[in-house]
């Protein structure tokens, strides 16, 4: 393999899907680095505090980013009844269980905020018991120091681990932002609370899709629980026992929605008290179109072109028939292939293989389009029309491109992004959420995403995502990726239930 072919391969292995690390290898070094912890122990230093401190940190991504005893977090339980601000936990009880919570990092263009994030369920146990015993700061100074030789000197293996499999330090650390780039089914804006910017494998996928914070703080619950349960049933097989690791025999009630956690605020009377919830926020992509907006959108654009249709009696009234068509079809391919508005508005012809294959040129590269069957057949009526008109006009085929329109002067005109955008805002109909000023058709290429990603029959991963939308990197471009026929198929029957999803 060449260097460049190792690199693009490499590349892709950080998409999800990518080839996971050697989970035995990541078990073994993880009772290393317990062990390591072990041997910090002294009467001024904690074991389970330590542990606690260490497991946080892992889960979350920032034992890199520890070089000195000032990085490390003064991690502190605080009451429920507090706001929620960075390195706070607290406890949680509901139906008479006791739930840890932590301060979770949520990123937006503007601002930050943090949002309460139950631990996952291995870990609560372990957890309540720790916190219950220490109020306000969880770590000492020496506990302090002992944690940051733990992270940043070498690890002498034991002699129980000196023959088994283990992985770097740094390959250990790096392991859950792997997990998390490369699962496939854990949304975009879930990754990007849990990884840095530099770290998401597409920087611009997140700008497209949109989530509220109570359903963003279940994928990751779920996505923690998931990690943790691989490695409970790793040390199974390696008949390895870690105590720290324990299965609760039963979750409080706002666990159990398997759809969102919502967040809460302890209120405190005199006698009693009680949790209220409280409301979740948005974050993402705010240019996503209602679907009952898209729905009168083009109902509307329907309706006018029946009424056009419909008192066409000379050639001057088909063109204007004929163009409106256009502007329709245009929409409609925008809306059902999520392609850039500012970059292909049509198919060029000789690109177009039998709608077999379809190729456009987005930010200068060649990539595939999928198109359902309904578009395929809308275009194959336009073009019967189109011929129609071409040939009472005695004009040739004179564009490289599939739809264009007609001017007055019966000069051949390719659709422009300005023409389309007037066209749209003359066009959006009054009783709907968004108002005409805010609408541009890239709306309709956010809206694209994501219903994409809010699918469930069929749940598309995040690769399939980054298709449809031509999202690449290196290696992942046109020609560099293998497409497979299961792939495929599951693209097209989302494909082709969108138009009927958008009536």
């Amino acid at each position: 393999m060449g260097k460049i072919a190792a690199m693009q391969k490499s590349n892709r292995n950080h998409n999800s899907g990518g080839v996971s690390p050697d989970l035995i290898a990541i078990v073994n070094t993880l009772c290393i680095a317990i062990d390591r912890c072990k041997k910090q122990v002294s009467e001024q230093i904690n074991l389970d505090k330590l542990i606690c401190a260490f497991l946080l940190l892992w889960l979350n991504n920032k034992l890199t980013m520890i070089t000195s005893v000032d990085d490390i977090p003064d991690i502190k339980r605080i009451s429920g009844n507090k706001e929620c601000i960075e390195n706070r936990v607290r406890i949680i009880r509901e139906n008479n269980i006791s739930w840890v919570e932590y301060a979770l990092l949520y990123h937006t263009k503007l601002d930050t905020s943090y949002h309460w994030q139950p631990v996952p369920e291995l870990l609560n146990k372990f957890y309540v018991t720790v916190f219950k015993k220490f109020y306000g700061n969880l770590l000492n100074k020496h506990e302090k120091n002992a944690l940051l030789k733990i992270i940043i000197e070498p690890w002498k293996t034991p002699q129980a681990f000196k023959y088994k499999q283990r992985v770097s330090k740094n390959r250990f650390y790096a392991y859950i932002p792997t997990m998390v780039k490369q699962d496939p089914y854990l949304s975009l804006t879930s990754k990007s609370v849990l990884l840095a910017t530099e770290q998401l494998h597409h920087k611009s996928a997140c700008a497209y899709q949109q989530e509220r914070s109570d359903h963003i703080c279940r994928h990751i619950f779920d996505f923690q629980n998931q990690q943790l349960l691989l490695i409970q049933q790793t040390l199974n097989k390696l008949e390895i026992t870690l105590p720290y690791l324990q299965r609760e025999n039963k979750r409080p009630d706002y666990l159990c929605d398997n759809s969102r956690i919502p967040t809460f605020i302890r209120e405190q009377t005199e006698t009693t008290h009680s949790y209220r919830e409280r409301h979740s926020s948005l974050f993402g992509s705010s240019r996503a179109l209602s679907k009952d907006d898209v729905r009168q959108f083009f109902a509307h654009l329907h309706q006018e072109l029946k009424n056009i249709k419909d008192n066409a009696s000379n050639i001057r009234s088909y063109r204007e028939y004929y163009n409106f068509y256009t502007y329709v079809l245009a929409f409609e391919f925008l809306l059902l292939t999520g392609c850039r508005p500012t970059h292909a508005i049509s198919i060029e012809i000789q690109c177009n293989y039998d709608f077999k294959q379809v190729m456009v040129k987005d930010k200068g590269r060649f990539r595939s389009l999928y198109l359902c069957d309904y578009l395929k057949k809308c275009i194959e009526s336009y073009r019967t029309l189109q011929q129609t008109l071409l040939t009472q006009l005695g004009l040739s085929q004179g564009s490289s491109y599939l739809w264009f329109l007609v001017d007055d002067n019966n000069h051949i005109v390719h659709l422009r992004a300005k023409s389309i955008r007037q066209f749209m805002q003359s066009h959006w109909p009054k009783n709907t959420m968004k108002s005409k000023n805010k609408v541009v058709p890239y709306c309709l290429r956010h809206t694209f995403a994501q219903t994409a990603a809010s699918s469930m029959h069929p749940k598309l991963t995040n690769q399939q995502i980054d298709l449809l939308m031509g999202h690449s990197n290196f290696g992942e471009h046109l020609g560099c990726a293998q497409r497979f026929p299961v792939s495929r198929n599951v693209i097209e029957n989302y494909l082709n239930q969108l138009p009927e999803y958008f009536s």
